[in-house]
């Protein structure tokens, strides 16, 4: 029989052992190199978000008293050297226009303050909870049904007020109102702003990012609480403190059981519209 030669093993093929093993998956290689992932930023403490809340609510309230002060310098220099201008820009801060701008230099500060603390609260990558997430159509009818129920509280809790303190104990916010209908241009500026855009810039700072923010990191007690304490201080009427508050509460749940800013704006304009339209019926006579 004839022999097959046999060649020389060639020095720089791998041994047998070694194939077998990158055949068998036995072969070990060294891990691909991969950054490791850094830890999620701590959650921050129900004192974090008191304080940003409340330093953002004295710059949009900071916003406003140097709007009035400049009102103020505007109308004293005037009335230092033109008595009749003097007397004009102090008619002009008691006119209807007057107030539209007033009621304006406290909604846009809210609202940018408020969206200025989200971009920051991004940044520190702590959790957001989405201001339009949930469905709108149903988040709205919970809404203004939430509002006619607080419309209804609030007529039985001033009228409860009113019956224990007197006519006088409870001030009516609106009633500047009844004092400017034969401005109709302003008077409905003034509707607008009351009962549209000053819902929608109050709920987005009151509940979109103090609430919100707070509910987003698992502080939903603090942050309810927290907005509630706010808005009702807010609005400068000590006897309705128990009504603000609890209305808040109510905006804070609607948001968490919505998922939706819809619900609370729908049930803030609900009630807001109410009181104009009552107000507006109630000095028809002048329109």
């Amino acid at each position: 029989m004839d022999e097959t030669p046999q060649l020389p093993p060639d020095p720089e093929a791998p041994a047998v052992t070694e194939v077998q093993e990158v055949v068998n998956g036995a072969a070990e290689f060294p891990p691909p190199f991969i950054d490791p992932i850094p830890p999620p930023p701590p959650l921050p403490s129900a004192g974090a978000f008191t304080r940003d809340a409340i330093l953002d609510l004295l710059a949009a309230l900071g916003c406003f008293v140097l709007v009035v002060l400049a009102y103020a310098i505007v109308a004293a220099v005037s009335q230092f050297g033109f008595a009749s201008q003097g007397r004009g820009m102090l008619d002009f801060l008691q006119s209807a226009w007057g107030i539209v701008a007033l009621l304006l230099s406290i909604q846009f500060p809210l609202l940018y303050f408020a969206l200025r603390r989200r971009r920051r609260n991004r940044e520190k990558q702590r959790p957001l909870l989405p201001f339009f997430d949930g469905p709108w159509g149903s988040a709205a009818r919970k809404g203004i049904s939430a509002g006619l129920g607080l419309t209804v509280l609030s007529m039985l809790y001033t009228g409860l007020l009113q019956r224990l303190l007197g006519s006088e104990s409870v001030p009516k916010q609106l009633d500047f109102l009844q004092n400017i209908l034969n401005n109709r241009p302003a008077v409905a500026a003034l509707v607008l702003i009351i009962a549209v855009l000053g819902p929608i810039c109050e709920e987005i700072f009151f509940r979109g990012v103090v609430f919100g923010s707070a509910h987003a990191s698992g502080r939903t007690t603090a942050g309810a609480v927290i907005s509630a304490i706010l808005f009702a201080l807010v609005h400068v009427s000590p006897l309705l403190i128990p009504f603000y508050a609890t209305f808040a509460l109510v905006m804070c749940w609607l948001y968490a059981k919505t998922k939706t800013l819809v619900a609370p704006m729908a049930a803030h304009m609900t009630m807001n519209s109410i009181a104009c339209l009552a107000l507006l019926l109630a000095g028809g006579d002048q329109v």
